[in-house]
């Protein structure tokens, strides 16, 4: 019979040990299917996942993790936070050499029913209060000045107070990854977790990333804006101050360049930062960081290999919305599938391996 050493969460080596006790250790969250081990004999390291006769102890154990309860509010609060790994921004990381996206896959297949349930309860949630944000909106749009500033203001706290509640889906894979139980109260986990932590990172990031956009924005405007401003002004000299009549600017194709490529050069830091900044909310949620911290870890990883990173996110995207040419039904699936394959790569990116 196989033995096995497995090295643990503080990074010691335990065994050797039978493959019955590695799946004791498994069913009962001492180790999971990232958990590095190696049969005696071997000279390399793999995961459990990786060893056939460990597959069942690790299915078993998701199985266990759908069925279990909603818990209280009280029972994932209590979230173990799983330490950072000491070279977390030295050591190397591949998220498709990794199996990031079968990983997701097999978790979401596992979870199926408990996925379904938590995103549609996820969309449920958001399309009620977009509903009843513009409805209230309307309402006050009838009030003059007062009312428009106090939409205004609706809207913004609105937005903001969404923000811990997208962190919820991607918290519910991540504990289903690391085998820990997945439950569909988790999807308000950011609210009890980080709330004023989530807040801080959406107004940060929104605000740095507007502002990088400023100088595109600025090129495209002085590039065709400008002539439409100009002509609008030869509008009003023509209309009240007897001036000649305007004629409708006409464009270059140096005034077309130079629109594209602003649009483009505002682009780029949308695209850059937010990929940099792709794995924010899941730090400060999972283990509870300072938002400015957990931007800039994030942002330290991903840029060790930024354009892999850029292609997952990018494939991910696709698959997680691609179930909107099924009339929107379809993403009740796709957009659970892809947030498990995001969630993989983040175990992937800041757990031990």
């Amino acid at each position: 019979m196989s033995k096995y050493t497995i090295i643990g969460g503080d990074g010691k080596e335990y065994g050797p040990v039978s493959a019955a006790e590695v799946q004791q250790w498994v069913t009962s969250d001492r180790a999971s299917g990232d958990t590095r081990i190696q049969c005696l004999g071997d000279d390399g390291w793999t995961r459990v996942r990786d060893v056939p006769e460990l597959a069942t102890a690790l299915t078993s154990s998701f199985q266990e993790s759908a069925s279990r309860s909603i818990p209280t509010t009280s029972s994932y609060a209590a979230h173990d936070i799983p330490p950072l790994p000491p070279d977390i921004e030295s050591r190397d990381h591949d998220v498709w050499g990794a199996g990031c996206l079968n990983r997701g896959a097999t978790v979401y297949q596992t979870l199926f029913g408990p996925s379904t349930g938590m995103i549609a309860a996820f969309f449920g949630i958001l399309i009620a209060v977009i509903i009843a944000m513009i409805t209230a909106q309307i309402i006050l749009l009838l009030i003059p000045l007062v009312g428009i500033l106090i939409a205004i203001a609706l809207r913004l706290v609105v937005s903001l107070s969404l923000i811990p509640l997208y962190a919820g889906p991607t918290f519910f894979f991540i504990n289903a990854i690391r085998n820990q139980p997945a439950r569909i109260g988790l999807l308000f986990a950011g609210y009890s977790r980080a709330f004023g932590q989530c807040i801080l990172f959406g107004i940060v990031q929104s605000l740095i990333i507007m502002v990088s956009m400023m100088p595109g924005f600025a090129i495209a405007f002085f590039s065709v804006g400008w002539p439409f401003a100009v002509f609008f002004i030869d509008i009003y000299q023509a209309i009240f101050l007897g001036g000649p009549s305007p004629s409708f600017p006409e464009f270059t194709l140096l005034n077309i360049i130079g629109f594209l490529g602003g649009l483009l050069i505002a682009c780029l830091p949308v695209i850059y930062l937010s990929t940099c900044w792709a794995f924010s909310l899941p730090l400060v949620v999972d283990r509870k960081m300072n938002f400015w911290s957990a931007m800039e870890l994030s942002r330290k990883v991903v840029n060790k290999h930024w354009f892999m990173v850029f292609l997952f996110s990018l494939v991910v995207g696709v698959i997680a919305f691609s179930g909107a040419v099924v009339c929107g039904i379809g993403l009740l699936f796709t957009v659970p599938l892809g947030i498990a394959m995001y969630a993989a790569a983040y175990v992937h990116l800041f757990d031990e391996r």
